[in-house]
């Protein structure tokens, strides 16, 4: 087979491109991102025997491995790419590829999803196959409910009319597993006045009114289409659903819906397009996609959080993020274990390929100054505000502060910045270490000054 790349749709669900995949028992590496994260699962002959993510490579075990394939499965959005190769290892996993796609539909596709799919493919007429009983059966003993078989072919949108969440998921896994089959609808479709005007025997000077006009309409659509299309790349899902971000549910919903009716298919009927066809069919799926996300409480809260690092100019790379994730674990137990030499050049590189995570800012103001001392005190003190002010709640940073503060031989101040940070992790073990120790020097000096009175007084 080809390498080849391709978008998630809801004219092409994750779940497709893995029964591809698994039929064709495949000996294929597919890449894909989950999350911020690029995963990669090899299949042998069609099942997945071995994954990694990000890029560093890092192995996935089975229920990993298990846990992307269903999460792309069930994929409706995102860039994938399929690389041809042969795979060293024998089949051991025993993941059966079909059956976690359907299980990942059944558990996992969300009403959003299927509403704009059927919107898309509503038009398909679709004939059982003979796999529609055996592919029922599956899912019910996975606990879906039962569904009929349908006696004649009928259009996606009447199948799927009326069902409750859990039938549409079922008839979404039979659609992309293929227990059902389907084509075009037969029916030709009624042309459209825009571009297909009524002939009449109005005089000469009738008609050509009449063709002017339908000549502007032509334009203003024309215009329209083309405008929308140019649009999209600079717009967020919000600006594309015309919706404010505080929008609540139901107004997502009902902005959604007046704008699939506009750009959907069925809404240029007889209407010869030429090249704008293939930009009213993406402005009809970048419609659906952002309904999908906007109307999901989790993808919502995540789509936020990116379109606020976007505004800082924070990284929103996966793998750079990953990576950074990764330099900087391994930083921070150098640093808890006295090794702030070697954990402060990882740090650097963390903090470079994410410069806005709070924590990491505070790690690295600590280092500087454990490496260099006093000549670093401005900058590491500069390092851990800006990490209170990102994140007014992170422990740690007070805990530096009040460590370099009794470093450089404030007490006081390293006993009010230590307390800061027991108050808000009580499990903060160093910060209490570091008060205890401070206690017991204090106690130490009063000690002494007491005895050396005495001495003096005698």
């Amino acid at each position: 087979m080809n390498q080849v790349s391709g978008e998630l749709s809801v004219a092409r669900f994750g779940a497709e491109v893995l029964v591809a995949l698994a039929r064709g028992r495949a000996d294929a590496a597919l890449s894909f991102g989950v999350g911020t994260t690029q995963a990669t699962l090899e299949f042998k002959a069609g099942r997945p025997e071995r994954g990694h993510v990000g890029v560093s490579r890092a192995a996935l075990g089975r229920d990993a491995i298990v846990a992307h394939l269903r999460q792309f499965a069930c994929a409706s959005s995102g860039a994938y790419r399929i690389d041809p190769m042969t795979l060293d290892a024998q089949t051991s996993l025993g993941i059966d590829t079909l059956g976690e796609a359907l299980a990942a539909v059944l558990a996992g596709a969300s009403g959003a999803q299927l509403e704009v799919m059927w919107q898309a493919r509503g038009a398909v007429v679709v004939a059982p196959a003979t796999s529609f009983a055996a592919i029922v059966r599956a899912a019910q003993k996975r606990g879906a409910p039962a569904l009929p078989m349908p006696a004649a072919p009928a259009r996606l949108d009447q199948l799927s009319h009326g069902l409750d969440l859990a039938a549409q998921r079922l008839l979404a896994g039979l659609l992309f597993l293929g227990g059902l089959i389907g084509a075009a609808p037969d029916a030709e479709r009624a042309p459209a006045a825009v571009a297909q005007p009524t002939e009449d025997h109005a005089p000469a000077v009738q008609a050509g009114v009449a063709v002017h006009r339908t000549s502007v309409a032509a334009t203003d659509l024309a215009v329209d289409i083309e405008t929308t299309f140019a649009r999209l790349a600079d717009q967020s899902h919000y600006q594309v659903l015309g919706v404010a971000k505080t929008a609540n549910a139901e107004e997502v919903r009902r902005s959604y819906f007046q704008l699939a009716k506009r750009w959907h298919s069925d809404s240029f009927a007889g209407v010869d397009l030429g090249p704008r066809q293939a930009q009213v069919e993406a402005i009809f799926r970048r419609v659906g996609e952002a309904f999908v996300v906007l109307s999901n409480t989790n993808q919502r809260r995540d789509y936020d959080v990116l379109l606020e690092r976007t505004a800082l100019g924070l990284p929103t790379d996966g793998n750079s993020v990953l990576e950074a994730e990764m330099l900087f674990k391994k930083a921070q137990g150098l640093v808890r274990r006295g090794q702030a030499p070697a954990a402060l050049p990882l740090l650097e590189q963390a903090v470079a390929l994410n410069k806005g995570e709070p924590e990491f800012l505070a790690y690295l103001g600590f280092a500087l100054h454990a490496v260099n001392g006093q000549p670093a005190l401005v900058e590491a003190r500069r390092l851990l505000q800006e990490a209170i002010k990102a994140r007014a709640k992170l422990d740690v940073a007070y805990e530096f502060l009040g460590r370099i503060a009794r470093i450089e031989g404030d007490p006081e101040e390293a006993t009010r910045q230590l307390r800061k940070a027991v108050q808000l992790n009580p499990k903060n073990v160093e910060a209490e270490r570091e008060l205890r120790l401070i206690g017991m020097r204090s106690d130490k000096q009063a000690a002494g000054g007491g005895l050396l009175g005495f001495l003096k007084r005698s």
